[in-house]
């Protein structure tokens, strides 16, 4: 038998801080001032995240986290100048610009391993690797990935893109550049090396059960959105999924209702037509 398993990986900017902070003071404090050369030029770092559903066993414990990985696109670059932090020509940890050849460089060195590595043993499987429809992005028919993965493991990779028009189909945006920025700007990142570590720990104490929850949530969302006739109109209900874990009857899967679906059928053949 060949399983299918998709892997969605995705890139994202992540700031060292946000524009407004809001604290909470006491009488006699002190409010504290962040200064910045400019507020239209924060340092920030795109980062590439590959995920999959989190696995559990029949008494709940967690068979595979979810989480493959995160990478910095960053280099070491020559300070050009002389400055009271180091000398001119020491080197310094820099963002860099990701076009294709960074992109699929990260892809073969890190991510397509890091599956490989990370993945539970399975039967001969495929696998199918979606991201967004960002231009940087590879045809899904790269030659260099679908051959790293006969190197590496014999394995079938294609690519593919995610849904045009379709921002809550990107399961990374629903859980971790929501759920990870907030526990990254608890730290108050200074420089580039303290955003990267900032947000690695960020990533690592992330649970594998809220992940878990928002892959409920992406079923759900596709759901909604056959029922409107794929749109972004719609309200997405409450699932109540705590609630459901702490009566001891977690959710597991989404089934989509069967008037749902046959509509969503005909719209596809209307389309076609």
């Amino acid at each position: 038998m060949i399983c299918t398993t998709t892997f969605t990986y995705t890139k994202n900017w992540l700031f060292l801080t946000r524009d407004k902070e809001r604290y909470l003071l006491a009488n006699d404090e002190i409010s504290c001032i962040r200064q910045g050369h400019n507020e239209l030029a924060t340092t920030e770092v795109m980062f590439l995240v590959a995920t999959e559903r989190p696995q559990f066993d029949k008494n709940g414990d967690v068979l595979f986290g979810g989480k493959i990985g995160l990478w910095p696109f960053v280099e070491n670059v020559p300070a050009k100048r002389s400055s009271k932090n180091r000398e001119k020509g020491v080197l310094e940890l820099k963002p860099r610009n990701v076009d294709r050849k960074a992109y699929k460089g990260m892809l073969l060195q890190h991510v397509i391993p890091e599956i490989m590595a990370k993945w539970p043993e399975r039967t001969p499987w495929n696998i199918k690797m979606q991201h967004d429809n960002a231009p940087a992005h590879l045809t899904t028919d790269d030659v260099d990935v679908v051959a790293a993965g006969y190197r590496i493991k014999r394995t079938r990779i294609t690519l593919e893109a995610q849904p045009q028009n379709s921002p809550n189909f990107n399961i990374l945006d629903l859980w971790l550049f929501a759920g990870v920025q907030p526990l990254q700007y608890q730290a108050v990142p200074r420089k580039v090396e303290e955003l990267i570590e900032a947000v690695k720990k960020a990533y690592k104490e992330y649970d594998a059960q809220p992940i878990d929850d928002n892959f409920l949530t992406l079923l759900k969302c596709m759901e909604c959105a056959m029922d409107i006739d794929d749109g972004n109109g719609y309200k997405l209900p409450q699932m109540r999924k705590q609630q459901h874990r702490l009566a001891e009857t977690p959710i597991r899967d989404v089934y989509c209702n069967e008037a749902t679906y046959n509509r969503a059928i005909e719209a596809i053949e209307r389309a076609i037509q």
